[in-house]
């Protein structure tokens, strides 16, 4: 099993969808890299309470700046540079809001699928599906 930092120099990311897609048809959503989410972190689901339930919490403070008391923003998928006992899409953990180190951090532009089909009206060529 792979640690933290071993053989980090020769790392890299790989090319996005050189992967087969999950069994949902979605690209790259675990061990490529850390994607940001907009969740500020807790370390308990509980003590959050109501804005971190349901399908898709969005953490304290609604995810929105600032967030009194909170620090670090959650990451989610693994990535290379860590074993892969992380790289799931469930895993989550808590870093500093910056990317740095840089080389294993990214970000995935989401929307719900009514966002979607709005910026889709809207003519910005975004277009809502799971496959390529």
């Amino acid at each position: 099993m792979k640690k933290r930092g071993e053989s980090r120099d020769k790392g890299r990311t790989f090319v996005v969808g050189s992967r087969p897609p999950n069994p949902y048809g979605l690209y790259d959503m675990s061990g490529n890299a850390w994607e940001w989410v907009n969740d500020w972190y807790t370390s308990s689901y509980a003590a959050c309470g109501k804005a971190c339930s349901g399908p898709n919490p969005r953490g304290p403070c609604d995810g929105k700046e600032p967030c009194p008391g909170r620090f670090y923003r959650v990451v989610r998928g693994g990535s290379w540079y860590y074993g892969a006992e992380m790289a799931t899409t469930v895993y989550r953990r808590y870093h500093f809001p910056k990317n740095r180190p840089y080389h294993h951090f990214g970000f995935r532009c989401a929307a719900s699928l009514s966002e979607a089909k709005t910026l889709v009206a809207a003519g910005s060529g975004a277009a809502p599906t799971t496959q390529r």
